[in-house]
């Protein structure tokens, strides 16, 4: 009875590796049939040794396969693994080789096991990632981030080489693939400020994309600019303060408004007032102030839209539509009578024509020397630039010193009103 058991046991044991194969944890096992996996094991080693130089792709994947049929039998063999890896590697099946060598260094247990594990798969890693960055200089996108894949398949808590398949993404415009690469990388390196630079760039560059593809659109595509919404307030939350995210972000929010969605009025004035205070330049300053007094204007905050059409005037005095902002905030306030000498001088600029000659056109319309106009000019001398508008009842006419930074409105030939401005420097 004993006999019979033991003897039971044995055969058994011969069924699962010859019937039932054990799971090789990188390859499918199914309806592999191993008998003596350590037979398979010796012909590996024998493969390898003869694989040429040149490698012979044929000899690599009967070594490959005959590793694979020794793990099918003991899956956990660290140096089996170890040699599935590099058969692997030479044939491209980079992914396996990744699982393998992870799979050989968990059941290695002599350090130096583990070191030679680590330094075969480091040298295939070096291959790929050496190949990654010299292409990506080259610009050869496509193929650095293939290459730069591989080198994450081997590897894969690599952040160098996460980094270089992330900027070869934002090269191509791939910027929301760009954005998981490089998420991936800071969540295995968060404290890596390379990374954070490189995540920034990419959901700014999304955002952009979309932004661009949403306000260029002759009718604007709102999908578009809600979704570069989205992409630019993930990445105000790794640089806050980037003066191109909070203008782009504020514009798109400020587009949406126009098209009817009010809940962006705030976020809009929130991040269009950030960037004015970042403006690199009057331009740009221009370009904020321009929405913040409409959205000012519309929330009934009379004095900050006011606060920013002077802001305008001030950056901007020689634009018609300066003297136009600030005649619409003062209407809305209803104060008729300041806004009259920024409606002559926005008809003036706008509609009018340039005065030539300023005696010619003081004794065509009859201005004497003691109007209104002939005083200031006698005070002020002749204007460094005047324009004249004939609406029909009278004429308007803008008087400019512009060095001084002084503009005089009248109504034929009575004076309305004095705008000041930053004095201008002569061209």
């Amino acid at each position: 009875m004993k006999q019979w058991v033991v003897r039971f046991l044995i055969v058994v044991a011969g069924v699962l590796w010859f019937g039932a194969a054990l799971a090789d944890h990188c390859q499918d096992c199914a309806g592999v049939q191993v008998e003596d996996p350590k037979m398979h094991a010796r012909s590996v080693k024998s493969y390898w040794a003869n694989k040429g130089e040149p490698p012979d792709s044929t000899v690599l994947r009967k070594g490959l396969e005959q590793a694979h049929m020794a793990l099918c039998g003991e899956p956990e063999q660290w140096e089996w693994n170890m040699f599935a890896g590099m058969f692997a590697s030479e044939i491209g099946m980079f992914k396996e080789a990744g699982c393998y060598y992870a799979t050989a260094l968990k059941n290695a247990t002599n350090p130096k096991d583990k070191e030679k594990v680590a330094n075969n798969a480091g040298h295939y890693w070096v291959d790929s990632y050496n190949q990654a960055q010299t292409l990506l200089r080259e610009k050869a996108h496509e193929q650095s981030i293939v290459q730069a894949s591989n080198a994450i398949a081997l590897i894969p808590d690599s952040c160098k080489a996460y980094a270089v398949k992330g900027v070869a993404l934002g090269e191509l415009g791939r910027h929301e693939e760009a954005v998981a690469t490089f998420k991936a990388a800071r969540e295995l390196c968060p404290e890596d400020p390379r990374l954070q630079t490189n995540l920034f760039n990419s959901l700014y560059g999304q955002g952009k994309t979309l932004y661009d593809q949403g306000i260029k659109s002759k009718e604007k595509d709102k999908t578009a600019l809600t979704g570069a919404i989205k992409w630019y307030e993930e990445a105000l939350q790794i640089v806050p303060d980037d003066a191109n995210a909070l203008y782009e972000i504020g514009t798109a929010e400020y587009q949406l408004v126009l098209e009817g969605d009010s809940t962006r009025s705030e976020s809009a004035r929130k991040h269009l007032s950030q960037f004015l205070a970042k403006a690199p330049n009057g331009e740009d300053s221009v370009a904020a102030l321009y929405p913040l007094v409409r959205l000012e204007s519309s929330a009934g905050h009379t004095d900050k839209a006011n606060e920013y059409a002077d802001l305008i005037l001030a950056l901007d005095p020689k634009d018609a539509g300066s003297y136009s902002m600030k005649a619409n905030v003062l209407t809305q306030a209803g104060d008729a009578a300041k806004t009259q000498p920024y409606v002559v001088i926005y008809s003036a600029m706008a509609k009018g024509k340039p005065v030539d000659n300023w005696d010619a056109h003081f004794a065509a319309a009859k201005y004497d020397a003691g109007s209104d106009i002939g005083q200031v000019v006698k005070k002020n001398g002749n204007p460094e630039e005047a324009r004249t508008y004939d609406s029909g009842g009278g004429k308007m006419d803008a008087l400019f010193y512009w060095t001084k930074g002084e503009g005089y409105a009248f109504y034929s030939g009575k004076q309305l009103g004095v705008v000041s401005f930053r004095p201008q420097t002569k061209k």
